[in-house]
Formats: C-alpha cells, sequence, structure tokens
C-alpha cells in the first residue's frame, strides 16, 4: 500500500490527578474537582465538594500496563490500583514526549486527543459557571499538551452543555487559544435534547467557525438501564454499564435528526465516537424506514441517511468485525478509526488491526480511512 498519513481519532489523555487544584481560578478553588477516598478507601472525584452517585474512577478501569500486571480483573479490584498509579504506570497518558514515542512505535501520524477525568463530572455539575471554570482547566492544559508536538497532537475542547451561553463562550475563547475541534457529551447535561433551539447559537457558531463536533460517550451515572440497577455504578457494572453506553449515544445522535437541526445548519459536522459503528446501518435503516411513514410529525426535511451523509463522520474501532459492510454503507469518505489508548479496552498494535480489517477495500479507500478522512475533516496538513 502507498504510504498514507495515519491519525487516530480518538484517544485519550489521563489529566494530572491535582490539575484543578493547581490551576483553578481562585473564585472557584475551593470547589475544584479533587481525588477522594470514602471511609470504605474507595477513590471517587468530588465535584462541587460533593461525592458522586458513582464509583466510577478506578484505576485499572482508566489505563493499564504491564507494570500494572495485564490481569484487568486485578487492576480493577475497588482499592487496589489508584488513578495516581495508573497515571503514573502509563507516562504517554500525561507526558506528551513520552505520548509521541507510542505514536512512533504504533505507527500513527496524528493523535485526536481526548479527556479522561472529564467524561466523569458534567452531569453531577449544576452550576454552568463552575461546568465552564472546570472546562477551562482542562482545555486549558490539553492545548499546551499538544502544542509540544502541534503536526502531531490534535486537541478538542471540552465544551459542557447546561448553560449554551457559557458553551459559545468558551467554544470561541477554546478555538482562539488553539483547539481544533469541540468534545460534547452524547447527551447534553442542561435536560434538553440536542435538537431543541436552545442550542441553535452553539451550532451555528461551531459552523462558523467550520469545526468538527465530536459526540462522546461518558460515565453516566444515570446510564440507560440504571433503573434496573438502582444504586450500581460501580465497577462492578462495568460490563454492562459500557455496553449502554453506545445507546446513550445514539439517543443523543438520533436527537439531532429528530430536531431538524441539520437542516438548520447545513454545514454542520458532527463525529459519532466510541461506539464501533456496527450499529449505524441498522439504525439508519430504521430511522429512514419511520421518517417514511412519520416523517411529517418532525422538522426534517430529508431522509435521515442522507443527513447522515452530508453531515456525519463515523469512528470505527480497531477489531471491529463489520468493518467492511458499515463503510460500503456508510460512505467511504465518512469513516474513520480510533484506538482509545490508554483505557482499559485498548491495546497496542491498532493500526495492524485496523488494516487488517478494512483490508478487503480498495487501497484507495483504505488510505481514506486510515487518515485522508480524517486530515480532510480536521484540516490537518
Amino acid at each position: 500500500m502507498a504510504k498514507s498519513k495515519v491519525v487516530d481519532v480518538d484517544s485519550h489523555v489521563l489529566e494530572p490527578w491535582d490539575l484543578w487544584e493547581r490551576r483553578m481560578e481562585p473564585e472557584y478553588w475551593d470547589r475544584a474537582l479533587r481525588l477522594k477516598k470514602d471511609d470504605r478507601g474507595l477513590e471517587y472525584l468530588e465535584i462541587d465538594r460533593k461525592k458522586p452517585k458513582s464509583h466510577f474512577l478506578q484505576g485499572g478501569l482508566l489505563g493499564r500496563d504491564s507494570s500494572l500486571g495485564e490481569n484487568l480483573k486485578r487492576a480493577m479490584t475497588p482499592g487496589l490500583v489508584t488513578y495516581e498509579e495508573a497515571l503514573r504506570a502509563r507516562p504517554a497518558s500525561y507526558d506528551p514526549h513520552e505520548r509521541i514515542k507510542v505514536l512512533d512505535g504504533e505507527g500513527i501520524d496524528v493523535s485526536i486527543l481526548y479527556p479522561t477525568l472529564g467524561l466523569s463530572w458534567e452531569t453531577e455539575c449544576d452550576d454552568p459557571k463552575l461546568s465552564a471554570a472546570y472546562a477551562r482547566v482542562y482545555n486549558d492544559w490539553i492545548i499546551e499538551f499538544c502544542a509540544e508536538y502541534p503536526h502531531r497532537f490534535v486537541p478538542i475542547a471540552h465544551i459542557p452543555t447546561r448553560d449554551v451561553g457559557e458553551s459559545v463562550k468558551e467554544l470561541k475563547r477554546a478555538i482562539q487559544r488553539g483547539a481544533k475541534g469541540i468534545m460534547v457529551l452524547s447527551q447534553p447535561s442542561g435536560g434538553r435534547s440536542y435538537g431543541d433551539e436552545y442550542y441553535d447559537p452553539l451550532w451555528a457558531e461551531v459552523q462558523d467557525m467550520d469545526i468538527p463536533v465530536g459526540l462522546h460517550v461518558w460515565g453516566n451515572p444515570n446510564y440507560v438501564g440504571s433503573g434496573m440497577y438502582p444504586g450500581q455504578a460501580g465497577p462492578e457494572m462495568a460490563w454492562f454499564i459500557f455496553a449502554m453506553l453506545a445507546v446513550d449515544e445514539i439517543v443523543g445522535f438520533t436527537s439531532l435528526f429528530n430536531g431538524g437541526v441539520f437542516d438548520r445548519f447545513p454545514e454542520l459536522r458532527i463525529v459519532v465516537l466510541e461506539t464501533g459503528g456496527g450499529w449505524i446501518p441498522y439504525w439508519m435503516e430504521r430511522l429512514d424506514s419511520l421518517y417514511d411513514v412519520y416523517g411529517f410529525t418532525t422538522p426534517m426535511k430529508q431522509r435521515p441517511s442522507e443527513s447522515f451523509q452530508r453531515h456525519c463522520w463515523l469512528s470505527l474501532d480497531p477489531d471491529t468485525k463489520l468493518a467492511v459492510d458499515t463503510i460500503r454503507f456508510v460512505w467511504v469518505d465518512r469513516c474513520m478509526w480510533a484506538g482509545d489508548f490508554p483505557h482499559s479496552d485498548a491495546s497496542l498494535g491498532v493500526v495492524s488491526e485496523v488494516k487488517e480489517a478494512i483490508g478487503a477495500l480498495p487501497e484507495e479507500d483504505q488510505i481514506k480511512i486510515l487518515g485522508e478522512n480524517a486530515a480532510r475533516l480536521y484540516h490537518l496538513t
């Protein structure tokens, strides 16, 4: 195969455990995010001086390394591996110079970076101004991280959605400082759908700036199905919760169609992240079928599959067995891949996995998926 740019469109950092304590603005310092332990010795992320609903902060869940042992069951034992231990065991998760060594070893030219702790606090922070302050701390840090190797790392700003005015302010600030795209949680934290016109100022600004929006799964204490497991949102529920994260994404993603967002914002670009992607053909087929019958009840002016091909990009997991079928259905120009390093479901050797998964496609299509599509979407040189 001809040499092509290889771009991982969704990997992560592990933020320093004391990031917010060190960098929080003085007026919010006493409400900074902090790592704490409860009376059982279980670690949690304190949010606005409160303990959150879930213990979703097991060190082994967030990143593993040979120095901790590859026994994930051991690493996820409550209280056994702290976040700080997981962080120190994988310096590439927080040190840009170490991260470059991983990229070089993997054969990855560019890594587009998302948070880890940032995926766990937004839903449980009720104060929109405090949410914006939390986001500013992270966004400044990730922009500085990526500035060490500006042609290898792409910073994605975390934009909270509880208050759209704060969302737009932080969007403008972060992009001006150097972010190349934004991330919102797969469902908004403000109690409205993404299709609600309340969010139109955010979509309008994103469209004018010509930047992509990533919909990213998160540690949702009210995960789909949580009503069947009251009070259970810790590591013992990891399999079920991770499975349901994809459903959270489907709900938020579908609300964009239901609200007619793509008709109001014809240049809006959405990236569907960390859900595998094999569900897209089925879901588009279902949405189209229902649109043909009930579409008149929505403001949508075109079939969902047509909107998807105009406005949406999809990240495939390296080991997606349905990759080729999904790519053929979706349209090859809209498909990319993501490795999720250094989280517990990630592994090394991902580029080889991706190449194997898409090996049945023509070479020009493989080049697009490996990096050309991402380079075009994020204006990478």
